[in-house]
């Protein structure tokens, strides 16, 4: 199933564990695998598995069951349909990283492909030096595009387009592995039209009763089960992860927020005595 832009992982409603290669999780236009070199000892730790989040509870956490003198080579993948978007010329990837002690290595890279065949082509470098231990830190927006066109050969976005996240250590957290958090795939060239709700696969809970889309230069929250002793906590963020608004809000069936922010995209967390929700928006 085609994707529909812009897409946000938050790890946010998907937990788990896995040491083999395999499946981490699935929607109907994107899933996430993971790859090891050592099947039980190399790991992946997502949701609130994960060792440490940026915004809200989850992540996901690449490091390996325990000490020795053996190096798990460890990736996780993100295989997305872009078919939509093959004659975009404003593909952007971003995300969130944290290093545990990990120490550098030539594994610790982020890499893109036009598609499940394609080589792989290097789009940045997990270096830890550049970050201290388990503090987030920011990077992009890289161009998708200008990446895979001076590949060689020239690759373009499809199907089976992919992201794959690797690391490499002999040990686990805290003293190794690397987290990643708050990834995002944006088209910049095409913002969506004001109004739409954010209720793409890859936002949110699809069983969420909390909707976020805005309008008039609000950020509207439509919460479809309305509990009045209850609150929602509002935090509003920009792409670089700066917050922008943090509140508290009474469960009305409808809040509005002002913003004055335009022309770009926000990150909103609501959490609710029931469920943290976080989606993106675009401010027109």
């Amino acid at each position: 199933l085609p994707s529909v832009l812009p897409f946000l992982e938050t790890w946010e409603n998907s937990n788990g564990t896995r040491n083999t290669n395999g499946e981490i999780y699935a929607e109907a236009s994107y899933n996430w695998a993971f790859q090891t070199n050592l099947p039980y000892k190399g790991k992946v730790n997502w949701g609130t598995n994960a060792y440490r989040s940026h915004l809200g509870n989850g992540a996901l956490t690449l490091d390996k069951d325990f000490p020795t003198s053996s190096y798990a080579i460890n990736a996780a993948i993100l295989t997305i349909d872009l078919s939509d978007y093959t004659s975009s010329a404003g593909l952007e990837l971003t995300f969130w990283w944290a290093d545990h002690g990990d120490e550098e290595h030539p594994n610790d890279k982020v890499w893109i492909r036009g598609s499940n065949t394609d080589a792989w082509v290097q789009v940045y470098d997990l270096n830890p030096a550049q970050n201290s231990n388990n503090v987030y830190k920011f990077v992009g927006p890289i161009d998708i595009d200008n990446a895979l066109a001076s590949a060689s050969p020239v690759q373009s976005v499809s199907n089976t387009f992919q992201v794959k996240f690797g690391q490499k250590d002999n040990g686990p957290t805290p003293n190794d592995g690397i987290s990643f958090d708050d990834i995002s795939i944006v088209e910049t060239n095409s913002p969506p039209a004001q109004n739409v709700l954010a209720t793409v696969d890859h936002f949110i809970d699809k069983k969420s009763d909390i909707k976020i889309y805005s309008s008039n230069g609000n950020v509207v929250i439509q919460n479809e089960t309305v509990k009045e002793s209850e609150k929602l906590n509002v935090f509003i963020y920009d792409m670089m992860g700066r917050k922008i608004l943090e509140s508290t809000y009474p469960q009305n069936s409808v809040v509005r927020i002002p913003v004055f922010q335009n022309n770009c995209y926000l990150v909103v967390k609501v959490i609710s005595n029931s469920e943290v929700h976080t989606s993106k928006v675009f401010m027109r």
